[in-house]
């Protein structure tokens, strides 16, 4: 996730590697309001997020993580 401190606005992304880490690449974002975000595989192309907004909120993927 990134924060903004002077606006306290925060955003979360999906981002990617497909090279072990050796570069990285956005592909989409998850929340434009939550921080604190944990990823979890569902199996197949299906994931879930847990992000923190003042309570958690959740965010399903069916696409890999191209759409939330």
């Amino acid at each position: 996730y990134a924060g903004d401190l002077k606006t306290k606005a925060y955003q979360t992304w999906m981002i990617r590697s497909d090279d072990d880490g050796r570069t990285w690449s956005v592909m989409s974002q998850v929340s434009d309001k939550c921080n604190e975000t944990h990823t979890f595989p569902l199996g197949g192309k299906s994931w879930l997020a847990a992000a923190r907004h003042r309570e958690v909120l959740l965010h399903r993927s069916e696409d890999d993580g191209r759409t939330w």
